[in-house]
């Protein structure tokens, strides 16, 4: 398979985790006011697109994480799918906005990576900077 559409414009994937996470932390007080939502989903939902964001901040930057990070793989899995599911039926509601369109897809791409690798984008982060220091002693090599 593919990689989906934006799956490698990582900046633009951290400033759609933000916005996910925006929309949450706006709109679940009210959810949970209206008995949609417990506070315990709520807070857990938070925490878990709160991951997200920090993951994407980190992959955005192009750089591995200089601590260990405290994620839960599967809950930013099943929160970045929650998100993608209402996208898809907002997108769906207005398809001539492409605002909820590029949301949606990048989304999809978010998703994409943390559901193919372990470790998520760092998988390509990682794997980047090991090929740019082989690049490197390459080159020093070759200059010397």
């Amino acid at each position: 398979m593919s990689p989906p559409l934006h799956a490698h414009e990582w900046r633009s994937l951290a400033e759609c985790a933000e916005l996910l996470l925006a929309d949450r932390v706006a709109g679940y007080p009210e959810a949970v006011a209206a008995n949609k939502l417990t506070p315990e989903a709520a807070a857990r939902g938070i925490a878990a697109m709160t991951a997200v964001v920090a993951v994407w901040r980190e992959a955005a930057a192009f750089r591995l994480p200089e601590h260990d990070f405290a994620f839960d793989r599967h809950a930013m899995i099943e929160t970045l799918r929650i998100a993608l599911r209402r996208l898809h039926a907002t997108a769906a509601a207005d398809p001539h906005n492409d605002f909820l369109a590029n949301r949606r897809d990048c989304t999809a791409a978010m998703l994409w990576w943390h559901e193919r690798f372990s470790d998520g984008p760092f998988h390509m982060v990682r794997g980047t900077l090991i090929a740019r220091e082989r690049a490197a002693r390459d080159a020093e090599r070759i200059a010397a």
